[in-house]
């Protein structure tokens, strides 16, 4: 006697299968079947191992649980019984609901940032993708365009060709020579 899955959300269904150590005999065998809590999971009485078959499948079906239920389902044939256990669990919680806060970002000039958040502990990123894709800076920000950079200087904090902080590009200062 086996089922699986082992473990399901209660109002779903398992496959229980019971095997014989042997063929079945002509006009197949009749296995009792059973369940020691019918109200969280039920079989159907029994099943037919067909004629020459070893085994057969059966359809476990289960309600909603408030608490994990293992609940064991038996099988019987020719005076041998066997069981598997069926573990049925409510469903998992809801997830919670999105959270807003207010994050004030303070530069303190060239040696780096100060972050403070309320509320306290979230952490902060600069996404520079995202930075060089805004619309209201860039016109049509998804269009290869060098040519936007040809007599106008960007706005401070909206390009950031070589990185910044601690990860900033070694090429850059080489890059700067190399333009002038």
């Amino acid at each position: 006697m086996t089922v699986n899955p082992t473990s399901v959300v209660g109002g779903t269904t398992s496959t229980g299968t019971v095997t014989l150590t042997t063929a079945a005999p002509t006009g197949g065998a009749m296995v009792t079947l059973s369940s020691s809590n019918t109200t969280v999971a039920s079989t159907s009485a029994s099943v037919t191992v067909a004629a020459g078959a070893i085994s057969a499948n059966f359809t476990i079906s289960t309600t909603a649980v408030t608490a994990a239920t293992p609940v064991t389902i038996g099988g019987t044939f020719g005076g041998a019984s066997r069981t598997a256990t069926l573990t049925v669990n409510p469903p998992p919680p809801p997830p919670p609901p999105a959270q807003s806060a207010t994050l004030t970002v303070t530069a303190t000039g060239r040696t780096g940032e100060r972050v403070t958040s309320s509320p306290a502990g979230i952490n902060v990123t600069t996404s520079i993708y995202l930075v060089h894709r805004r619309p209201d800076v860039w016109p049509d920000p998804e269009r290869f365009d060098p040519e936007r950079f040809l007599g106008a200087r960007p706005r401070p904090h909206t390009f950031f060709p070589f990185g910044g902080g601690d990860r900033r590009c070694l090429g850059a200062a080489f890059a700067a020579y190399e333009m002038k």
